[in-house]
């Protein structure tokens, strides 16, 4: 009676190529995750210049009337290639302000778009 003690060699290819197929499968995971992550950042940072606009434009109406009449729209931009723009919409008391910000990607540019409502007194 023959009884076998190691692999045969069809046993081992069959094991290398399903641990490559595993390997190949974590690399393209990790890197849809990282991407995932850069492409999150990005956003929060455009969403962040949002935000801060807003809350720059709802700073000046709440001073007093004369600034609600000064809000009107614009654009700006900072060293690190986002760009944001705003539109001031008169609703009656409330103002409307849009801002739409992009920021730089590796491959293109990330747009996000704000909305809310300014009270002028």
């Amino acid at each position: 009676m023959y009884c076998a003690t190691g692999f045969t060699l069809l046993e081992v290819m069959v094991a290398t190529i399903l641990i490559t197929a595993g390997i190949g499968a974590l690399i393209g995971t990790a890197t849809r995750a990282v991407r995932m992550v850069v492409r999150g950042r990005q956003s929060t940072r455009a969403f962040q210049a949002a935000i801060s606009q807003i809350e720059a434009l709802r700073g000046r109406a709440a001073t007093g009337p004369s600034y609600c009449g000064g809000l009107v729209d614009g654009a700006d931009s900072s060293g690190d290639g986002t760009a944001w723009s705003w539109r001031i919409e008169s609703a009656g008391a409330l103002l409307e302000a849009s801002v739409v910000v992009s920021v730089p990607l590796a491959g293109g540019r990330a747009t996000d778009t704000l909305r809310a409502s300014l009270w002028c007194p």
